[in-house]
């Protein structure tokens, strides 16, 4: 069962939270890229000005290597982006990144030396290059903000065994904590190994690998499908203070409410672990969030305030539920029809004012029937279940989410209950 510090009071909060640097917030952006950026408004430097520079201390690499891969025998050496710099561009309008490439071997040997080692290599790049993080390795990985259909922030427990697994990119998550989804772009996939300055066309590539390693890490970490996920839009940078490793933030949308990413974890997950590893807080109060997470969850939540509004921006062909962009916008434009004086609209029978039929039917559970529950919160006491067959009348409807008044069958008079679970209808329209 996954542990929390809910019940801690502010001073030990304090107490155990982790330190850390935002390099790159929404609150410094202008126009659109205040809602976060596209691809189109990435830009990136790639070349080998920016890899990590060398050390008279270096020949410690190869011994570090040696002890990290005696611990940990399934640590393999490979290529990682690193990250020089992350600035907005002077009219705010874009985000600029500079990157090079570093590997896995020179992360463990430079920031995750000791700290006075670490010291001395900042004091010595800023002392001859004029950048403390010059001979510091800095790999990027990305984070996410993965927000429900009903509004709430997506966390996973990272434990010791899951940090095991991905060794090059524990700097920022502490063993015990939740994290959000998190992804590893890598630039053999993007086709570059940094040893020459980069075209337009392999710039493109890199921009591209950034977004999809922000897309895998949900898909790998939370099992929701590709298709039930908005684009990624970037929103921000950070870097914990221990390590100083950097993290790209990323905030993505998906049509699941918060019961149906559970159930996709339950059903998809394979390997991930127990659906209780996952956690959902609103994203209305994610900045103090008594949750104990890493400190990339807690810059990821400033960041992710600092947003100006905006909708989610779905693919060509967006997912079941998510209405697309140019329907969103012809939604908003549509005029309210005018009624002449004296005259109202009547609905037709059997449907709601807004159009569709309120009356559903259950057609799943038909052993046991439905879960019922107090609230839409999936963590809600649960009531007794409603029967297959049962009609039922729409309140109000959250994402995925439905609640109810019974005009007949067996079960509870009104409840919450999930319209599909994992792609199958539990109840449908009549």
């Amino acid at each position: 069962m996954c542990q929390s510090c809910v019940a801690l009071n502010t001073s030990d909060l304090l107490f155990i939270d982790e330190p850390f640097n935002l390099l790159l917030s929404p609150e410094d952006a202008t126009g659109e890229a205040r809602c976060g950026v596209g691809p189109e408004r990435l830009q990136v430097s790639f070349g080998p000005d920016y890899a990590r520079r060398s050390h008279a201390g270096d020949a410690i690499i190869d011994a570090k290597w040696e002890q990290a891969k005696a611990d940990k025998p399934e640590l393999m050496d490979r290529p990682l982006f690193r990250l020089e710099k992350a600035e907005w561009a002077e009219d705010g309008s874009a985000a600029k990144l500079l990157l090079g490439v570093t590997s896995v071997r020179e992360f463990v040997g430079s920031n995750r030396l000791p700290l006075p080692m670490r010291q001395l290599r900042r004091q010595d790049g800023a002392k001859s290059q004029k950048d403390q993080e010059v001979h510091m390795s800095n790999p990027v990985n990305c984070e996410v903000v993965l927000v429900t259909s009903d509004n709430k922030a997506v966390m996973v427990w990272c434990d010791a065994a899951a940090s095991s697994l991905y060794p090059d990119r524990f700097a920022s998550r502490s063993e015990g904590r939740f994290s959000g989804p998190w992804g590893c772009p890598e630039p053999e996939r993007a086709g570059v190994d940094g040893t020459a300055e980069a075209t337009a066309e392999m710039q493109h590539r890199i921009v591209v690998e950034l977004f999809d390693a922000a897309l895998r890490g949900v898909q790998e970490r939370t099992a929701v499908p590709r298709e039930r996920l908005s684009q990624p839009r970037f929103i921000g940078c950070m870097a914990d203070s221990r390590h100083c490793k950097p993290e790209l933030i990323f905030l993505i949308h998906t049509t699941l409410d918060a019961a149906g990413v559970r159930a996709q974890y339950a059903e998809h997950g394979g390997g991930l672990g127990d659906p209780d590893n996952l956690e959902f807080w609103p994203m209305v109060s994610l900045v103090d969030c008594p949750v104990l997470v890493t400190c990339v969850v807690r810059a990821a939540a400033q960041c992710a305030a600092a947003l100006a509004p905006s909708e989610p921006l779905w693919t060509e062909h967006p997912p079941s539920g998510a209405p697309a962009p140019a329907a969103q916008q012809a939604a908003k434009a549509k005029p309210e029809p005018k009624l002449q004086a004296g005259n109202k609209a009547e609905p037709k029978a059997g449907a709601s004012e807004s159009g569709p039929s309120s009356t559903w039917r259950v057609v799943g559970g038909a052993d046991k029937g439905i879960v019922v529950r107090e609230a839409c919160d999936r963590t809600s006491p649960e009531l007794p279940r409603l029967a297959h067959g049962s009609r039922v009348e729409e309140i109000e409807r959250s994402g995925e989410r439905l609640h109810y008044k019974k005009l007949e069958g067996d079960g509870p008079d009104s409840g919450w209950v999930s319209i599909a679970v994992s792609g199958k209808e539990l109840l449908v329209r009549e």
